[in-house]
């Protein structure tokens, strides 16, 4: 997706979605516990800022480290698999 169709997907996803949330984690802390934890702390902290409670975590990947007890499906490329995911 070139960089102006992001910036309008962005757009119609934050008026349209029912909840979304953004997460930031910066280059000390990936290079402390490395990109792939990093990864997984943003979904983690955008789950705990989020105002809904999920049912359940769909993942792009193979990797994730439970959050809560809420059941989780990782999807190796999730993204061309489900809508949710894209939009992340």
């Amino acid at each position: 997706v070139t960089k102006e169709n992001r910036l309008v997907l962005k757009g119609i996803i934050e008026k349209k979605a029912l909840n979304y949330s953004v997460s930031f984690v910066d280059n000390f802390r990936i290079d402390e516990i490395n990109i792939l934890n990093a990864s997984i702390l943003a979904m983690h902290q955008c789950i705990a800022i989020s105002h809904f409670f999920p049912e359940h975590i769909l993942v792009d990947g193979n990797r994730f480290k439970p959050y809560k007890n809420i059941p989780h499906l990782c999807v190796i490329q999730g993204d061309g698999k489900y809508l949710n995911i894209a939009a992340a």
